[in-house]
């Protein structure tokens, strides 16, 4: 046999897999761990401050107020933004041009155009805002009036 035989190694322990710089600072950045969690869960059930609520101040000057009207009146009432709105349609009708009529152009006419578009536009090129009140915005309320062109005072509709 021979002598050089190695004593057996000891078995490890838990505590001798863990590097010696963290076995020695355990202890302290346990309680690091342990007191920042603390200081959020105190943090946390923390009553928050009371919110200040400003008072609105009135309006210099607020206008006619509507009277409020019952449920069943509600109707008939004339709240809409265009409920003051007045319209004929018979003051509407005029004679419209033949298909094959002749149209008359000249650059004056295409200026006054050009400056009346941009009238109702928020800048060039911005589809057109609409120059009349509007109760409903659909396909058939529009085509009431732009389907077969209506004179409405100079302008054709």
């Amino acid at each position: 046999m021979s002598t050089d035989a190695t004593p057996p190694e000891p078995p490890r322990s838990a505590a001798s897999l863990l590097p010696a710089w963290l076995r020695q600072d355990a202890p302290l950045v346990g309680a690091i761990v342990i007191g920042i969690a603390l200081f959020g869960f105190l943090s946390g059930i923390r009553e928050p401050k009371a919110t200040v609520r400003l008072i609105p101040t009135p309006a210099a000057n607020p206008g006619p107020i509507p009277v409020a009207v019952t449920y069943s009146e509600l109707s008939d009432a004339k709240l809409r933004p265009n409920a003051t709105w007045q319209q004929s349609l018979s003051q509407l009708k005029f004679d419209r041009p033949g298909i094959f009529d002749a149209v008359v152009r000249t650059d004056e006419m295409k200026l006054v155009a050009l400056a009346d578009r941009a009238k109702n536009r928020a800048y060039d090129g911005a589809p057109p805002t609409i120059p009349h009140p509007v109760e409903a915005q659909s396909a058939a309320s529009c085509l009431v009036c732009h389907g077969e062109g209506l004179k409405v005072g100079d302008r054709l509709a």
